[in-house]
């Protein structure tokens, strides 16, 4: 159970900017600037990592030479190979980061342009492995793989979400509850009102989505889906 995996929380910065609404605009930029500005940590690596381009236009210079994406896979390649070297690269390469590309293309469908909610979940999932991927407690667990069941349901839906993150973690708890028909069956129903789906199911199983969903959460910084629980 998703409930069950190793509590962690992949860095707020970076929590804040794959939450970012973006578009492309000068004023997403600005917001993703405001973020790095705001982090004393996050300021000093970026001009670490990006230090050839901030040198030739400044933050917002490395923004429009990179795009949103250029600069959030170095960032998010720059933290995992923390977490697995205790150390930061000298050189960005990308290899770290490529198992959460995957994951994000794999569920494109799912979200418009510049939404980086599913790379956030892959990244949650990608620290996971690094982190606890030899812990004995959790003894052939992979964190990384998604059933792909969960995406055969999830093309039932018809239209994009906001919050895809969310939407996967849903029916990935409720798969493992239930299975794939009743877990389709489900959230048609229900139009992916959650209030509607939890009046259908036990309390005991209630509980148990509740902790997969607040286990993510907790690694994420987010509670807004609490607030709103819609999918």
């Amino acid at each position: 159970m998703l409930a069950e995996f190793p509590s962690i929380q992949i860095p707020d910065s970076l929590s804040q900017l794959c939450s970012l609404n973006l578009k492309n605009s000068r004023k997403s930029y600005s917001d993703i600037y405001e973020i790095i500005e705001a982090d004393p940590f996050l300021n000093l690596l970026v001009k670490d990592v990006f230090a050839p381009f901030i040198k030739k236009g400044g933050i917002l210079g490395m923004l429009t030479a990179l795009g949103w994406e250029g600069v959030r896979n170095r960032l998010a390649e720059a933290y995992i190979y923390f977490c697995r070297y205790k150390k930061f690269p000298s050189l960005i390469e990308l290899d770290e980061v490529n198992d959460v590309l995957d994951i994000e293309k794999r569920f494109d469908f799912l979200y418009s342009e510049l939404n980086s909610r599913v790379f956030m979940l892959g990244m949650y999932l990608k620290l996971c492995q690094v982190n606890f991927g030899d812990d004995p407690e959790f003894k052939d667990q992979d964190f990384i793989t998604i059933p792909s069941e969960v995406d055969e349901i999830l093309i039932l839906g018809k239209s994009k979400s906001l919050n895809p993150d969310w939407l996967i973690i849903v029916v990935w708890s409720f798969y493992q509850l239930f299975g794939q028909e009743k877990t389709g069956e489900l959230l048609i129903s229900s139009k992916g009102n959650m209030d509607l789906i939890f009046e259908k199911i036990t309390t005991e199983d209630y509980d148990k989505v509740i902790a997969s969903l607040l286990k993510y959460g907790h690694a994420v910084n987010d509670t807004q889906f609490f607030v709103s629980r819609k999918v």
